[in-house]
């Protein structure tokens, strides 16, 4: 260990020039002689004194780094020197290295992923939303849960006494049953007024939205179809 840290104290003075990696490089190869030439004195061949040199010297890499942290330097000079050790140790693995790429460019790619569906979904706003005014209210039951579908008497009741809003349209989720080519089938969708559509922006691919002529009990009831629904249940 003294060996080692004089070694270390001397290279810290001898690599601040600028041919000093050359200077570091030849005095790990001098330390290695050396510790080979003591193995050779004491009787071993020549492959069985460089085996044992290289495992009481250690690794080269480490004892250079070692150095260069002795050596000390500014935030760009330690980052230079970070990417080019990384780079090194890459290139003498190159399976480690394309496991690290690959592993890196998935990271990369679902956290773009991730942070456009965020975007799009939480981060915008609605098309027709108003600049971030719209409000949305949910009724509740004295048990405190929401209650079933507001009424249309409900609804014309908010419409005439909630003075803070300028617009109020509803709509409540629920269940449906219909059939389709004699097929009978529940769906998931919702009850919403006229308004509803045009209140959000939203227009329809095919065909219109809800208008104010259409009431429920219509003999002609009107449903809007999402687009999944009308592609799997209707084949587009």
């Amino acid at each position: 260990m003294d060996r080692l840290r004089a070694f270390l104290s001397d290279l810290k003075d001898r690599v601040q020039g600028g041919h000093a990696e050359d200077e570091l490089r030849e005095e790990l190869d001098f330390h290695l002689e050396m510790e080979m030439e003591a193995n050779l004195r004491a009787g071993m061949n020549p492959a069985e004194a460089r085996k044992k040199a290289i495992l009481a010297f250690g690794s080269r890499e480490w004892h250079a780094e070692r150095v260069r942290e002795a050596r000390g330097g500014g935030v760009p000079e330690d980052l230079a020197r970070d990417i080019r050790f990384g780079l090194r140790v890459l290139r003498a693995r190159p399976v480690f290295a394309m496991a690290a790429i690959l592993t890196l460019s998935i990271g990369v790619g679902m956290t773009t992923a991730m942070f456009a569906l965020v975007d799009a979904v939480v981060l915008r706003p609605l098309p027709g939303a108003h600049d971030g005014k719209m409000v949305y209210l949910e009724l509740e039951s004295d048990n405190g849960r929401a209650t079933a579908s507001p009424t249309p008497e409900l609804l014309r009741l908010v419409r005439d006494h909630a003075t803070s809003f300028s617009r109020v349209e509803a709509y409540a989720t629920r269940g449906f049953s219909m059939a389709v080519d004699g097929e009978p089938l529940r769906g998931k969708g919702a009850q919403a007024s006229a308004g509803f559509f045009s209140f959000l922006g939203v227009k329809p691919q095919m065909g219109r939205v809800l208008l104010p002529g259409d009431r429920e009990g219509a003999e002609s009831p009107v449903v809007v179809l999402s687009h999944t629904f009308w592609v799997e249940r209707f084949g587009g």
